[in-house]
């Protein structure tokens, strides 16, 4: 990276720490001003040329970039490219919308949206068995088919359908609700890391930046502005999906999604969505079909589990490390992921990141019906 590139990264950070995320004035000052004169100019000029509001002004005439420098650095030693909203890499789809970050932090090689559909698969965080296995299907279908995948990385729903990508072997995006010195959740660092290699990973937040609770409504903008259609799989009432998908419409894009039981907690804003006008399907081949492609396979049901409960043995709870433990107690039989969590006696998100790893290291695998198996 030349000086010019590394001062110009600089000031795109130093921009951004000053305006915030999720700004109308801060893409609109770049409308009016050139990130050079902006840096260059008083709070007065920002306010009367720029549109800025007083305290938006005051911070930007502030020049001190020492903390942007320390990031900038940080983000060039990693290999993390810094694009600025006017750059011409900056995806276009997003830099439309009313509010578009003005600046992404990126890992991986970034796609050409606007070639192909791309497509969000969206739920929440808690999920059943059966909105795991859809999801991860779906994406499967659509990864397979070379259309890229779009979710948030959080537990649940968005981690099942980053597996059915990278399972289909397809490209699969990744948009944090935080900066790139952690992962959150924690226990799907090695699907970032995965991901990363392969695909894409994008957040509008800088490294060690704050993780706030509101980081991730806010982030949804970027998943459903990047997608041409968001697909919601299974979402309780007050879902950060719902809001993926009304941001979604608002931008123009269209909302499909799977429906559920009548009675299930988990449906129940996926089931509301429908009522309110998105379109119900049951699997990746009607929303290929809506785009006018020939999907390449059928979606596949999900298969109840016939395995009965019973009290997990001692065996499996204590000693050796979690992969082991899954090992042992896959050895009596598949079993869906909820079974495995009560027979290990663990978190479920936890486990999940452990069931990531040990699929992509092709020790076991999960059947058409959502079942774990040994390999």
């Amino acid at each position: 990276m030349t000086f010019e590139e590394r001062l110009g990264q600089t000031l795109w950070i130093w921009y951004s720490l000053c305006v915030g995320a999720a700004t109308k004035s801060g893409p609109k000052g770049l409308r009016r001003m050139s990130l050079t004169d902006i840096y260059r100019a008083d709070a007065a000029t920002l306010r009367r040329v720029g549109g800025f509001p007083e305290k938006m002004a005051s911070r930007l005439a502030d020049k001190d970039i020492d903390r942007a420098q320390e990031i900038s650095d940080w983000c060039t030693d990693r290999q993390i490219r810094v694009i600025g909203l006017t750059d011409s890499a900056y995806p276009a789809s997003l830099a439309e919308i009313e509010n578009p970050p003005c600046v992404l932090y990126i890992r991986g090689k970034l796609p050409e949206f606007g070639e192909k559909p791309a497509f969000a698969v969206v739920g929440s965080r808690k999920r059943s068995d059966y909105g795991g296995h859809t999801a991860q299907t779906i994406a499967y279908e659509l990864a397979r088919q070379g259309f890229a995948v779009i979710s948030g990385l959080a537990r649940g729903i968005d981690t099942e359908a980053h597996k059915g990508a990278v399972k289909a072997g397809g490209y699969t995006v990744a948009v944090l609700g935080n900066g790139f010195d952690r992962c959150y959740p924690p226990e799907n660092e090695s699907m970032l890391e995965y991901i990363a290699s392969a695909g894409t990973v994008i957040s509008e937040y800088p490294p060690f930046s704050e993780i706030t609770p509101s980081n991730f409504p806010v982030r949804n903008r970027i998943i459903s502005a990047l997608s041409s259609a968001v697909i919601v799989v299974e979402a309780r009432q007050g879902s950060g999906a719902l809001i993926t998908a009304e941001l979604a419409r608002k931008q123009g894009r269209s909302v499909y999604s799977v429906p559920g039981l009548a009675n299930s907690p988990w449906s129940k804003g996926s089931n509301e969505l429908i009522r309110n006008g998105a379109k119900l399907i049951s699997g990746a081949r009607d929303v290929l079909e809506d785009f006018g492609f020939e999907p390449l396979c059928a979606p596949v049901s999900q298969a109840p589990s016939p395995f009965a409960e019973e009290d997990p043995p001692a065996s499996l709870v204590e000693g050796e490390g979690p992969e082991a433990r899954i090992l042992r107690a896959l050895k009596q039989g598949p079993k869906t992921t909820d079974e495995l969590a009560r027979l290990l006696q663990q978190d479920a998100g936890t486990l999940m990141g452990t069931l990531t790893l040990m699929e992509m290291k092709e020790d076991i695998r999960q059947t058409a019906g959502g079942l774990f198996r040994l390999v």
